[in-house]
């Protein structure tokens, strides 16, 4: 995730003395002005730790064997007196309710069980990789390197390995929900089995606080929440014995010191790490309150969960600017809000703010018939509970959860969305097993604006636009300024590209995250802020936004002011779901200026359609003195039925069309100021890419330049 990297920008690195004092390349005041004093004050700290040898101290290096000797007091698994109140009791319990609302879970349970018994592994929620029995667990999939864990976590330099999220993907231990899952709707004891021979080969590849695995806390937090999960998953089998349950919770004690070790860190960033990291000190100070520090991890992680909400928006929007994120923020929240719930534990009302802000802006991105959002910001394929049948990035399991903790009724019909809810809140939150289940509410188009999210949705009778207009106050994720995401009926028809990779070869290190790949227009090849570090943007690109209404949005960004051009863009819908989008750049001089449509991969025609009367009404005024200029159009063949895309342009402009990083029409020497190798290609989930198609004009000579862009559905049949 963002801010995985303690050091995105440095300078005479050595792997071996990691507390080094980084020098910044850049300007500190101007990455001061994105990140803020504070965390920067917490950052310093963290170096100091680090410096010091502190951070290495509180988490010193030895064997399993001698630390639970030393540590841990052995308490028997089954008394009463020492198991606080968790989700559910015997997840076989809730077998018959799964199987009904997610037809065929049972078959592909024991499908993935029989995969993971042969070594094989699904990560980000999508490929399958093969590990080996035992897991080499400190291979990297993506590269096929193994890493040592022979030295302290205080020595090693995590992007040594390339794409260090493939190194710790596995270790977050996803697969322990889905062997709980599995458990629950088949009752095969190989799940058990396989998830205590998972952890004892774990710990066997991973020496107490050497290797790569402990580098990062929040990757710890994680890994031990899903530990957790587990061993009140599995109580009741017989694989679960005395010994191995008491091992889990001496290796829980040394998960929880280290994430304690280093929470200044978390606070520095600020983000989802703070509240992973967080999360993770109190499930485990709650639910061990026999460790000899559990009462403070409880403690600790209420008041960071407390300061952590400042990190969502008054209107729902979240700080790292990404659904992703977003999403996995709050079904930490929720994990830790009904965690307290059951155990009677004080939760503060404010912290439930943020969770029921969050609730309006998410569903009203959503499409109603996937369940999918615009694939806005960061997506690493972060998802903290695997516990259903639903693709990745359908968000309807956490959203009909949300409306059922918040409304006390579904967004959605039944459907295995409700997976989730019943794991957390138990059958009865859904309607329970003896009544008939609440309907779903209906969804209205509206209009809804988020400004401090910066998100802004229109919508149309079968079609909905969502536009990126923020004034930054937290860090930027993307350079996505007047980005514009298109939906109909059910297809996300212009599209946002996502991440793929973070720290990929070249050209492939976090690359999508340019303005160059999203709807939007560059200018003289440039982008609309200043790269610093991997997820560092600094000299921001600030939007502004015009009088909003049902119709129609305006706005403009600034991220050009330094070649003084300043970009405005019109949004507009017409009739029948006709969208409009005119893009004027201002100011003096002569520029290139390249505008960018990114389209999923439908069959496409390059061409016109016979004369439109009521298109030509509708921009007619916009486009009456450019009948000998540049215009471009293409005809789109979806599965919802076919579009067309016809741009217009008051300059003349070189037009071609890129599919998965080759061009398939046009001609050269339009968008070469994108590296070719990354247009056309969206990534919808993380490691993995699929084509799409990237149309793209450059348009060059004296200010102003306009490009107006139509969006129009064919009739029936076309």
């Amino acid at each position: 995730m963002p801010g995985e990297d303690p050091h995105p920008v440095k300078a005479g690195y050595d792997t071996g003395s990691r507390w080094k004092i980084s020098v910044a390349i850049f300007n500190p005041f101007s990455i001061l002005g994105i990140i803020g004093i504070r965390p920067a004050i917490w950052y310093a700290l963290y170096r100091l730790q680090l410096a010091g040898r502190i951070a290495r101290l509180r988490t010193p290096a030895g064997s399993w064997d001698e630390y639970f000797r030393s540590r841990i007091e052995k308490k028997p698994v089954g008394d009463p007196q020492h198991q606080p109140r968790f989700f559910f009791d015997d997840p076989r319990a809730l077998g018959e309710i799964l199987k009904r609302v997610a037809t065929g879970a049972e078959f592909l349970a024991k499908e993935e069980l029989e995969k993971n018994l042969k070594g094989s592994f699904r990560l980000w929620e999508d490929a399958w990789h093969d590990y080996g029995v035992p897991p080499a667990w400190n291979r990297n999939p993506l590269t096929g390197r193994d890493l040592s864990a022979d030295r302290h976590w205080t020595e090693i330099d995590e992007n040594a390995s390339g794409e260090v999220k493939g190194v710790w993907e596995l270790s977050r231990f996803a697969v322990a929900f889905r062997l709980v899952r599995c458990y629950a709707l088949t009752g095969d004891e190989r799940a058990p089995e396989l998830f205590w021979q998972l952890v004892e080969s774990w710990m066997a590849a991973n020496p107490l606080n050497c290797g790569p695995q402990w580098v990062s806390a929040q990757e710890v937090a994680l890994r031990a929440m899903a530990w957790v999960f587990a061993l009140r998953g599995f109580a009741g089998s017989p694989a679960t014995s005395a010994e191995r349950a008491g091992r889990l919770i001496g290796a829980l004690d040394a998960h929880a010191r280290r994430i304690e070790a280093t929470t200044a860190y978390a606070r520095a960033q600020n983000n989802n790490h703070l509240i992973s990291e967080a999360a993770g000190l109190f499930t485990i100070g709650v639910m061990f309150p026999g460790l000899p520090r559990a009462g403070k991890w409880r403690d600790q992680g209420i008041r960071l969960l407390a300061e952590s909400t400042a990190q969502f928006y008054p209107d729902g929007g979240y700080i790292q600017h990404s659904h992703n994120y977003h999403r996995l923020a709050l079904q930490l929240y929720i994990w830790v809000m009904r965690l307290a719930e059951l155990n009677g534990l004080f939760f503060p009302e404010g912290m439930r703010w943020g969770v029921n802000r969050s609730f309006d802006l998410l569903r009203t991105q959503t499409d109603r018939q996937t369940g999918r959002l615009p694939n806005f910001g960061h997506n690493d394929g972060a998802l903290f509970l695997p516990l259903n049948t639903c693709a990745c990035e359908d968000y309807r399991p956490l959203l009909q959860m949300l409306s059922l903790v918040i409304e006390r009724k579904k967004i959605f019909r039944d459907g295995p969305w409700d997976e989730d809810t019943v794991w957390l809140f138990g059958p009865r939150s859904i309607g329970g097993t003896n009544r008939k289940h609440p309907r779903g509410v209906k969804f209205e188009p509206r209009p809804f604006f988020a400004p401090c999210a910066g998100l802004y949705i229109l919508g149309g009778d079968e079609s909905q636009a969502v536009i990126r207009c923020v004034q930054f106050r937290s860090r930027p994720a993307h350079a996505d300024q007047l980005h514009v995401d298109l939906w109909w009926r059910g297809e996300n028809i212009a599209i946002d590209a996502g991440s793929y990779l973070y720290s990929g070869e070249p050209p492939w290190r976090n690359s999508l995250s340019h303005a160059g790949v999203h709807n939007n227009v560059t200018v003289d090849g440039q982008d609309q802020m200043r790269r610093s570090g991997r997820f560092l943007w600094t000299h921001a690109a600030q939007g502004v936004v015009g009088t909003p209404d049902v119709g129609a949005w305006s706005g403009s960004h600034d991220g050009y002011r330094r070649l003084g051009v300043l970009h405005n863009r019109l949004v507009e819908r017409a009739d029948e779901d006709v969208w409009i989008v005119t893009d004027e750049l201002a100011g003096k001089g002569s520029h290139s200026v390249r505008l960018q449509w990114l389209i999923a991969d439908y069959p496409w025609e390059w061409g016109f359609l016979e004369e439109n009367p009521v298109l030509e009404k509708l921009i007619g005024e916009k486009t009456a003195l450019w009948k000998e200029k540049s215009i471009a159009g293409l005809i789109l063949h979806t599965p919802a039925g076919g579009i067309s895309l016809r741009i217009w342009s008051s300059r003349n402009a070189k037009w071609n069309l890129y599919r998965a990083g080759k061009k398939v029409y046009g001609e050269d020497g339009a968008g070469k100021t994108v590296a070719p190798e990354i247009r056309g290609w969206r990534s919808l989930r993380y490691a993995s890419k699929s084509p799409a198609l990237s149309l793209a004009g450059i348009a060059e000579g004296e200010l102003p330049i306009r490009f107006v862009s139509v969006w129009t559905p064919l009739p029936r049949g076309k």
